[in-house]
Parts: C-alpha cells; structure tokens; sequence
C-alpha cells in the first residue's frame, strides 16, 4: 500500500488530498486500488472515502478534483 499527499487545482481553487492507495497486482484483492481519500480545501475537509464515501462531495469543484484523483489513482 502506498500513501501519497498533494494538491490539485481546478478551475481556480486549490485542493490538498491524502490519499492511500494499493498497488495495481494487490488491488483485484481488496476489491480496488483505493483504500481511502480525503480531500481538502481552505483546511475544510470536503470529501472523504474509506472503502465507501463517508463525507460525499459538495459542490461540483470538488466533484472534478475527486474525478482527477479517480482518474489518476484508480
């Protein structure tokens, strides 16, 4: 498993993420490379996964920068 923090923009607006992950060959296992994500922004959490969505997005904003994460993590 790997854990990574960093930050993505969209549209102007600045989002810190933390994000643990699995390796592609350990994700057919667990049942997806995702382990857990939570995305922040202004120090304001906004969305948080932990195997299922626990805090769901917002706004649309937040919506595109969990697209991004989805689409470069999953």
């Amino acid at each position: 498993m790997e854990d990574l923090t960093g930050e993505i923009e969209v549209d102007g607006s600045m989002f810190h993420y933390e994000i643990r992950f699995f390796a592609k060959n350990e994700a057919e296992q667990f049942g997806g490379k995702i382990y857990d994500l939570t995305i922040f922004r202004e120090n304001e959490m906004v969305g948080f996964y932990d195997r299922g969505w626990v805090l769901e997005c917002e706004n649309e904003k937040v919506q595109e920068a969990i697209d991004e994460l989805l689409c470069k993590f999953d």
